[in-house]
């Protein structure tokens, strides 16, 4: 969850965050 919300951060747009925390699930 925390590193979801890491990237989510640094993405910094909504939309890229979606994508950015799809992708780190797809990763883990």
């Amino acid at each position: 969850m925390r590193k979801l919300l890491v990237i989510g951060i640094g993405a910094g747009n909504p939309d890229h965050m979606t994508v950015q925390a799809i992708s780190g699930l797809n990763q883990a």
